[in-house]
C-alpha cells in the first residue's frame, strides 16, 4: 500500500476517529505533508518511538502509541517467567504525554498485565527506579526528551530497569511489525482496566525511596551550604525532585526560575528545550546576576539531562559535557578514596564519543574504564555485565552530551542525582577556597587539554535521510588520511564490526553493531561521524588533546573543516 492509499484508509476507515478525519482533511491540498505522514510507519527502535505529534503511521499519537504497547505485551507474555506480568508507566509534560500513558495503561490492560501507573508526571530516572523498586517486567517513560514542542516519544524498559539491549529491541519490533491492522490491538476502558485491579496508581512509597537513594549519594557534609544556585527546569518535571533534593541537602539559597518552573509542553520561553543550547539559559542568566549566583543548573523536560554554567567575575562560562564529566569523575572519586569507599576493581564507563580523559583518570586511580556505544542503554549494559561477571564495581558512568549516572539505582541517566552532585561540588570546592573553573584547569593541566566540538547536520525528510546514507557511505569508503599534520593511524567501522590500522584488520569485538565510523590520528585526535536514531540528523564528534590549548583546538579546527567541505560537496552533488 502506497502512501495516498494509506492516507485514504486512515480518513474512511471508520475505526479511526472524527477528529483523525478532520485533521488529515485539512492537509488533503499538501503532497508533501501527506507523504511525510504515511511513507512509512513510525518506526520502534532501541529508544522506542520518538516522533512528530499528529495523525498517521509516521507520526505519535494514540494509534501508533497503542500499537507499540501491543508489541511490547507480546513480547512480555512470551519472554517473561513471572507469573504475574507487570509493567509501570510514567510521563511527562509533553503535549498528549499523559493521553498516551493511559492508552498503553490500557492495552497492557487488557493483555492481562498489571499495570501501575503513575499519578502525576515523573523524571525519567523515577520510571527507571520504579521498574526495579516494583520489580515489573517492563516498563514506559512517554517522553521526547529535549525536541522540539511538536515531538513526543516512548522510552521502554526491561526488567532491569534499563532501555531495551537491542537484540531484544530486534524482539520487540518483530512483533510490532506483526501486527498488520489496528484492529488487532487489545485495549479495555480505563474504568474496567481499574474495576479488574488491572491498573493501579503507583504507591507514594516509590517517590520517597527514589528521593532517598538520591540522598545517600552524598559524599560531604562540610560544604557551603549557602552557595546561591539558580535552578530552571526548563518547563520540564524537574522542578518537584530537584528542589525536594536540594533542600534536603541543606541548600537554602536556591532560586528557580517562575517562567519556566512549571511543566509546559509548549515551551513558551524557549526556542529548543535543551540544555546544551546555551539559549535555554536566557532567562536563568538574568535571574543569575540579579541574585548574584555561583551557579546556574538547567536539566531538560525530563530530566534525564543537566548542564550547568559557573560565575567567574560577573559572568556565566559554560561547562560542556565532557567537562563536568571529567569534574564529576574526579569529585566523587577523590571523595570515596578519602572515605576509604573507592574499590580496588571499580569500574568508569563512557561512550565511543566522549573523551578520553576517562583513561587518563582510571590510569591514575588504577581502576578500569570501558567504552560502550553511545545511549545510556549501553551504560546500563555494562553495569549489567559487571554485575554477571562479578569482575568489578560500577562507580560512574557518563555521555558527552550532559548525560550521567552516578548510581546504579537507576539504569538511565538522572539529573535528580547529578544535580545535588554538582551542587554539592560546587559548595565543597567554594569551602577549600577553590573556583570550580580552577579545579578545571588543574584537572586540564594534569590530564592534558582536550578541546572538542560537538555538531549535528540536520537533514529532514526522505531527501535528506539519503543524503545522509551518502554521506556515511563516503566517509567509509574515501576519508582522508592526514589532516593538516595529523596523520589517520586507524578507523574504527562499528556497523561491519572492523577496525583498520597499519597493514592489518581486525575485529571490533562489540556483541551489536552501530551506525558510526570513528578515525584515530597519530597525535590522539579523533571524529566520528553518526547518524542520530530518532531524528533526521548526522552527529559529527571531534576531538584532540595536547599540552597546549591552542593547539588542541587548531586541530579540532582543522578536522572540522575538512569534514564540513566533504558534507557540503555530497550535499551539493545530491540537490
Amino acid at each position: 500500500m502506497n502512501y495516498k492509499d494509506r492516507y485514504n484508509c486512515w480518513i474512511k476507515d471508520d475505526y479511526f476517529d472524527s477528529e483523525v478525519r478532520e485533521e488529515l482533511l485539512s492537509i488533503a491540498d499538501d503532497e508533501e505533508e501527506i507523504k511525510d505522514r504515511f511513507y512509512k510507519d513510525l518506526e520502534f527502535g532501541t529508544a522506542g518511538l520518538r516522533g512528530v505529534v499528529g495523525y498517521g503511521t509516521n507520526r505519535m499519537n494514540k494509534y501508533t502509541v497503542a500499537k507499540a504497547t501491543q508489541g511490547i505485551a507480546y513480547y512480555v507474555l512470551e519472554n517473561s517467567k513471572s507469573e504475574e506480568k507487570t509493567a509501570v508507566i510514567s510521563y511527562d509534560g509533553r503535549i498528549k504525554s499523559d493521553e498516551f500513558a493511559l492508552i498503553a495503561a490500557r492495552v497492557f490492560a487488557a493483555n492481562g498485565i498489571k499495570t501501575y501507573l503513575f499519578k502525576g508526571m515523573k523524571p525519567t530516572p523515577e520510571a527507571s527506579f520504579a521498574v526495579r523498586e516494583l520489580r515489573t517486567d517492563t516498563g514506559v517513560m512517554i517522553t521526547a526528551s529535549h525536541n522540539p514542542p511538536e515531538y513526543n516519544g516512548y522510552k521502554a524498559y526491561g526488567s532491569d530497569g534499563a532501555q531495551y539491549s537491542t537484540t531484544d529491541s530486534e524482539k520487540i519490533t518483530e512483533k510490532f511489525n506483526q501486527i498488520r491492522s489496528y484492529e488487532e490491538i487489545k485495549i479495555i476502558s480505563e474504568e474496567e482496566a481499574r474495576e479488574k485491579k488491572l491498573i493501579l496508581d503507583v504507591p507514594d512509597s516509590v517517590d520517597n525511596r527514589y528521593i532517598e537513594e538520591v540522598l545517600n549519594l552524598s559524599l560531604r557534609d562540610d560544604i557551603d551550604k549557602d552557595i546561591n544556585i539558580v535552578y530552571t527546569p526548563l518547563h520540564g518535571v524537574g522542578a518537584e525532585n530537584v528542589l525536594k533534593v536540594l533542600d534536603r541537602r541543606g541548600f537554602m539559597n536556591v532560586h528557580t526560575v517562575k517562567e519556566q518552573k512549571k511543566p509546559d509542553g509548549n515551551f513558551p520561553t524557549l526556542e529548543y528545550p535543551n540544555p546544551e543550547d546555551i539559549k535555554a539559559f536566557e532567562l536563568a542568566i538574568t535571574l543569575a546576576k540579579e541574585k548574584k549566583a555561583d551557579i546556574i543548573i538547567a536539566t531538560d523536560p525530563d530530566t534525564d539531562r543537566v548542564a550547568a554554567l559557573i560565575e567567574r567575575d560577573g559572568e556565566y562560562h559554560k561547562i560542556s559535557g565532557n567537562e563536568m564529566g571529567y569534574l564529576l569523575m574526579d569529585y566523587i572519586l577523590s571523595e570515596k578514596k578519602k572515605r576509604n569507599e573507592l574499590p580496588e576493581n571499580g569500574v568508569l564507563v563512557k561512550t565511543i564519543v566522549s573523551s578520553r580523559f576517562t583513561e587518563s583518570i582510571a590510569d591514575d586511580y588504577g581502576l578500569e574504564y570501558r567504552d560502550v556505544y553511545t545511549g545510556f542503554k549501553n551504560i546500563a549494559k555494562a553495569i549489567r555485565e559487571l554485575e554477571a561477571e562479578d569482575k568489578g564495581e560500577y562507580i560512574f558512568g557518563y555521555e558527552e552530551s550532559i548525560g550521567y549516572l552516578p548510581e546504579t539505582f537507576v539504569r538511565d541517566k538522572d539529573a535528580v542525582s547529578t544535580t545535588m552532585l554538582i551542587a554539592e561540588m560546587t559548595a565543597a570546592y567554594k569551602k577549600d577556597g577553590i573556583h570550580l573553573l580552577d579545579r578545571l584547569d588543574e584537572l586540564y593541566r594534569k590530564y592534558g587539554y582536550f578541546e572538542e566540538k560537538l555538531y549535528s547536520v540536520i537533514l529532514k525528510g526522505i531527501k535528506g535521510r539519503e543524503i545522509i546514507d551518502k554521506i556515511m557511505e563516503e566517509f567509509r569508503s574515501n576519508y582522508p588520511e592526514m589532516i593538516g599534520k595529523s596523520v589517520l593511524v586507524e578507523m574504527k567501522d562499528y556497523r561491519e564490526q572492523k577496525g583498520y590500522k597499519a597493514d592489518y584488520v581486525y575485529d571490533l569485538g562489540y556483541d551489536e553493531k552501530e551506525n558510526a565510523v570513528k578515525y584515530i590520528f597519530d597525535d590522539k585526535s579523533w571524529y566520528v561521524m553518526r547518524p542520530s536514531g530518532t531524528e533526521p540528523k548526522i552527529k559529527i564528534y571531534i576531538y584532540a588533546t595536547d599540552k597546549d590549548k591552542d593547539i588542541a583546538k587548531n586541530k579540532v579546527d582543522e578536522i572540522s573543516k575538512v569534514v564540513d567541505d566533504i558534507i557540503k560537496n555530497i550535499e551539493d552533488e545530491n540537490n
